[in-house]
C-alpha cells in the first residue's frame, strides 16, 4: 500500500532505464572543458560569469553528448 491506500503493485511494472556513474570518454572531455572555462572565468572574470548566469546563457556549451555504447 502507498500513502493513497493503493495497491502499488495494480499500476504494472515499472520501467526500469540502464543508469551510469561514470561519464564515456567523449562526455568526460566536454564536461572537463566546461569545467575549465568555469574555473578561468571565476578566477579571471568575476562579473562575467555572473553576468551569463544571470542572462539565462547556464547552457551556453550544449548539452552533454550521448552516451557511446
Amino acid at each position: 500500500m502507498d500513502s493513497t491506500n493503493q495497491n502499488t503493485f495494480s499500476f504494472g511494472r515499472l520501467k526500469e532505464d540502464p543508469t551510469w556513474f561514470e561519464l564515456d570518454h567523449i562526455q568526460r572531455k566536454h564536461f572537463d572543458a566546461i569545467q575549465t572555462f568555469n574555473g578561468y572565468l571565476r578566477e579571471e572574470f568575476h562579473a562575467v560569469q555572473d553576468l551569463l548566469w544571470r542572462s539565462g546563457l547556464g547552457n551556453l556549451y550544449g548539452s552533454l553528448p550521448e552516451r557511446l555504447g
